[in-house]
């Protein structure tokens, strides 16, 4: 039985949704920003909600609108690309779309229907190859071996992180179940060195725009330290297989974990706080994009010093009424928390030394580390469908867990 708070929810999404289906028709003649960002919504109703196959009918539907509409600027019917509704397109509705196909693309059970697959390629790979290429027109195309890459605000920093991290999930040399045969292994290496290029780069750049600015720099510039950060982990070990790799990086997941913390949990204010108001309270808060919850659990899976570990899950578990995009706080708890106890469970079974040394460091031996994660998430019925493996393609564990 839902609660009334829920059945609420339910009426006022199923009157967006009938709203924005009406409106599409009404604007499909000439406001093209208009049908495109109806379909947006659409799509982040769907995502926000679990529903992944029927957010990517609505994300397929926006990717034929940026094709058309790219079409109709090649042509000589186009108008200016500097137009309130070509900047609209360019700078907002572009980004926004290759952001939440992103996190579409995060389901791997979850398919592209069939009648998308002639259009742009099965699973995706070709979804939108073409947005890097509207969202760049008339201006210096950013690539991956560019000797600048300029960063000027916190979106633009975000921007260029999911322009490079789009390029290597849905583009062809990115997607690693489809490569198949040496060729395709080169494409592959080939597109992983070119994102490491471009990560490095990005990373360098947000260093210095990072230096710029002032010592506090609020919430974006905590968030941008963070995104520094893990990619200070992510770089050195992104083609790397083996897990006891992360064992060199306990300052940067302490520092994570830190960051996160600021973030989930900031400061109380210097005003007198009122009896209702601590700084314990479980924070609610909602965002389309990824943010603090998936890099937290990054940590948690990743990172094998019980100190920190078990800090950056208490995090996850305070937050339960925490959600960015597709990652839902008390869910996200749930899996990393499984994930650490089975870990330790098999440590336990092939005797390890359990107990903690001087840093707080608890030993997982390689062969009880978890290598391979998957999960198949239903937010509407609180249930999650886990597997773990610990050797690459090789799944060793299945379990349904609820919340």
């Amino acid at each position: 039985m839902w609660s009334a708070s829920m059945r609420d929810a339910l009426c006022y999404y199923n009157k967006a949704v009938c709203r924005l289906h009406a409106r599409i028709p009404a604007s499909a003649g000439g406001e093209i920003e208009t049908t495109l960002l109806c379909c947006l919504l659409l799509a982040a109703f769907e995502l926000l909600r679990g529903y992944h196959r029927e957010s990517q009918v609505h994300l397929h539907g926006s990717a034929g609108l940026l094709q058309t509409w790219q079409d109709s600027q090649n042509g000589s019917r186009g108008g200016s690309l500097w137009s309130p509704r070509a900047y609209f397109i360019r700078e907002k509705l572009g980004p926004l779309f290759y952001r939440m196909a992103f996190q579409a693309s995060l389901f791997g059970h979850v398919q592209p229907t069939s009648s998308s697959w002639p259009k742009h390629g099965p699973g995706g790979a070709t979804l939108v190859a073409f947005i890097s290429d509207t969202h760049d027109s008339n201006k210096k195309r950013i690539t991956h071996d560019d000797a600048r890459l300029r960063i000027a605000s916190p979106t633009e920093a975000r921007d260029t992180l999911y322009w490079l991290i789009w390029h290597l999930h849905l583009l062809p040399e990115g997607r690693h179940h489809l490569l198949k045969g040496a060729q395709t292994q080169r494409a592959r290496a080939k597109g992983q060195d070119s994102f490491i290029r471009g990560l490095q780069q990005w990373q360098d750049t947000l260093f210095e725009y990072l230096e710029r600015q002032s010592a506090g720099g609020g919430t974006s510039s905590t968030m941008l330290k963070l995104l520094y950060a893990a990619a200070r982990v992510i770089i050195p070990t992104f083609t790397s297989k083996d897990q006891m790799a992360f064992d060199n990086f306990a300052t940067q997941f302490r520092d994570m974990t830190d960051l996160a913390e600021a973030l989930l949990f900031p400061p109380p204010s210097p005003q007198p706080p009122s009896s209702s108001a601590r700084r314990d309270d479980v924070p609610c808060f909602f965002s389309l994009d990824m943010g603090v919850l998936y890099l937290l659990y990054h940590v948690v899976i990743r990172c094998r010093v019980r100190a920190t570990r078990h800090r950056a899950l208490a995090l996850l578990w305070r937050a339960p009424a925490w959600r960015e995009g597709v990652w839902d706080g008390a869910a996200t708890a749930l899996m990393a928390g499984r994930i650490v106890a089975l870990e330790e469970q098999a440590a336990r079974r092939q005797g390890a030394q359990t107990g903690a040394d001087g840093e707080g460091s608890f030993f997982i031996p390689a062969s009880a580390r978890v290598c391979s994660v998957r999960a198949e998430t239903d937010l509407e019925n609180r249930k999650v469908v886990l597997r773990c493996g610990w050797q690459e393609d090789t799944w060793c564990s299945e379990e349904l867990l609820t919340w």
